[in-house]
């Protein structure tokens, strides 16, 4: 493991190096010039927006909460779909205007700081405890695979320092160049996981004699069985439960509802809205590559990976050893994963490598660096888009207007060593704290999406109306989420719900608030004045990427086709996929597909999704390159102070 781990770390080093001797202006580390080519762009964008979750944790709660969590493996959709309905425009803005932060794109666009000083914000929230997690699962995965030689926290700090190493040498173009090898190894994890599964069951056929057994016992998951007598781990309980949230009331038959798979799905949209992709996106030197990257690469290979692979490792686990109850007796399948896989769902893909470290020992190394290159991936993008907003939008909007471009980078480094410090300062002593951050950092960037919404499309929204929706968007996620009831705790108060109240996720609790707040207050603070600036982004846009008059038929086709899926895709429909293929029981003579009706049912559901995003980005161009040249307005040397 050591040799595959130095090579890795000699590449990584390598690109930071070769990245860094090519910045001398802030563009060339910030967005890599504007020129990051089309294969870059699409292994870097897809190995950040699939971090350690996609490989530790997915497959490990599907273990112990089954199949209706396994919707949530259709999220690959929602991530694309983010990139679909604004990479391309933000591309069109940046080489307009210059811009190399999403920050200075919203100052810029509102005529004012507050969007952006809540973009730094919500940038930095994202960061430091989303870094912090992800690194702290590379010490873990580091600690397990080889046996105790190196605590978990000893082996964070050790893999971080190679990350923090070549991000600060290189920048964005550093970052994109570790993509390329982060995403090969991504994909070689999964598929590898895949093929070793399938001969650890002996095939194909035992595996769903398995999934068969599966369905007939009970205690299989930790939700037991809905109202209607189905083992919960086969079924979507609800479409909606009206309770008052976990830690105030259990919902029967499980929390991943029609509303809560829902909501948590399109929440995960958060994550392409975050600054660090609009920094991706100004840095492409094409939207042609976005397409691709969105539609073939994030929603068909990933989701594709993720509805299969991810699926049948945290289902198949319990036939492999980590659920001692089961009854495999019939199948003769060898007990290769220990119980410890069981009582610790994030052990569970660690424990699959572990059976090969006497057998294999070198794919045991592969694959752990697999595992380290999927963590790093995203946090490099977030580090690199922290630095470079603390350098913009901080540092030269604040600090130094005429800051030369030496400074704005020499800023830069030293704050993605002083995030990277916090990280893993906040993941080391205060473990708790980072996870209550952690379980907010995507919702809040969920609530950027109304600010690029107005941006990209609603001219009508206003600053004020925008700002306020923002700030109220947080406050709703923290006050339904679990970071609520702690913060009520230090004024000697309680909640009088709990997390995720009515199964519905905090991100969308806070959306409903940043929305309704938006729209309220953008009708009563409409000025001609302002109406007019932000119109002259929208005339540039319309001008540029207008949809070509006989195609906007389609336009309505594709909201039918996503407002379908979204209800019986991923949302309250869904519960149509509990039986419409076959009672959970009924085996593989009942099930029409010779695997559960529900993966049936969502395996439909991820090809609909790659084919509604195909007529977007492709057919309807909103991934394609605009119609005519872009002529920048300002330079882009990074000279323009907003």
């Amino acid at each position: 493991m050591a040799v595959f781990i130095g090579a890795y770390c000699l590449w990584c080093v390598l690109g930071g190096v070769m990245a860094g001797v090519q910045v001398t202006a802030p563009k060339d580390f910030f967005i890599a010039s504007r020129r990051m080519s089309a294969t870059t762009y699409i292994a870097a964008v897809t190995a950040a927006s699939f971090s350690a979750w996609a490989f530790l944790g997915h497959s490990g709660i599907i273990f112990r909460d089954g199949f209706q969590f396994a919707y949530t493996s259709l999220y690959p959709i929602a991530i694309a779909l983010t990139g679909v309905l604004f990479f391309k425009r933000q591309w069109m803005l940046s080489r307009r205007f210059g811009f190399m932060t999403s920050g200075e794109m919203f100052a810029e666009y509102f005529n004012g700081g507050m969007v952006r000083f809540l973009a730094i914000i919500i940038g930095l929230t994202f960061a430091i405890p989303y870094v912090g997690i992800q690194l702290g699962a590379s010490g873990l995965v580091f600690n397990v695979l080889s046996d105790d030689a190196l605590s978990p926290d000893g082996a964070m700090w050790m893999l971080s320092a190679i990350v923090a190493l070549y991000v600060m040498l290189g920048g964005m173009r550093a970052v994109s160049y570790a993509g390329v090898l982060q995403w090969a190894l991504m994909i070689f994890v999964l598929v590898t996981s895949g093929y070793l599964l399938l001969q650890y069951f002996g095939g194909w056929s035992t595996f769903t004699e398995g999934l068969a057994q599966l369905g007939r016992q009970d205690g299989v998951g930790r939700w037991g069985s809905t109202a209607d007598g189905y083992s919960a781990y086969f079924v979507m309980p609800s479409a909606m439960d009206l309770t008052a949230g976990l830690g105030k009331e259990t919902p029967v038959g499980g929390i991943w509802t029609g509303t809560m798979c829902l909501t948590y799905v399109l929440g995960m949209m958060g994550i392409q809205a975050t600054p660090a992709f609009s920094a991706f996106a100004f840095s492409a030197s094409s939207p042609r590559s976005f397409g691709w990257q969105q539609v073939v690469f994030c929603a068909l290979i990933m989701g594709g990976l993720l509805v299969f692979v991810s699926v049948a490792q945290g289902v198949g686990a319990h036939l492999l050893g980590a659920n001692p109850a089961i009854d495999k007796s019939n199948l003769g399948i060898a007990e290769i994963l220990t119980p410890r896989a069981g009582e610790r769902p994030e052990y569970l893909v660690t424990e699959y490598l572990r059976t090969l470290n006497d057998t294999m020992p070198w794919l045991v190394g592969l694959m752990a660096v697999a595992f380290f290159a999927a963590i790093h991936s995203t946090g490099a993008a977030m580090m690199n888009a922290a630095g470079a907003m603390m350098a913009r939008d901080v540092y030269k909007r604040y600090v130094h207007r005429s800051a030369s471009h030496g400074s704005q980078i020499f800023v830069a480094r030293m704050s993605i060593l002083l995030i990277m410090l916090a990280a893993l300062t906040l993941s080391t002593f205060f473990k708790p704290a980072i996870l209550l951050l952690g379980g907010v950092a995507i919702a809040w960037g969920f609530q950027l999406l109304p600010a690029l919404a107005a941006v990209c499309w609603f001219p009508w929204l206003t600053r004020t109306g925008v700002t306020l929706g923002l700030i109220a968007g947080m406050i709703g996620v923290v006050l339904t989420d679990g970071t609520g009831a702690v913060v009520a705790g230090w004024f000697d108060q309680t909640l009088p719900w709990g997390r995720w109240p009515l199964t519905i996720y905090s991100a969308a609790w806070g959306m409903f608030a940043n929305i309704t707040i938006a729209v309220v207050v953008s009708a009563l603070t409409q000025t001609t004045e302002a109406t007019t600036h932000r119109q002259r982004f929208h005339s540039f846009l319309s001008d540029h990427s207008e949809v070509p008059v006989y195609k906007r038929g389609w336009i309505t086709i594709a909201w039918v086709i996503a407002i379908l899926w979204m209800i019986f895709g991923i949302g309250p429909g869904a519960i149509v996929g509990n039986t419409i293929f076959g009672a959970p029981a009924s085996g593989l003579d009942g099930w029409a597909f010779g695997i559960p009706s529900i993966w049936a049912w969502q395996i439909l559901w991820w090809g609909v999704g790659v084919v509604m995003l195909a007529i977007v980005a492709f057919y309807l161009e909103f991934s394609r390159a605009p119609h005519r040249r872009i002529d920048p307005l300002v330079d882009d040397l990074g000279d323009i102070g907003r």
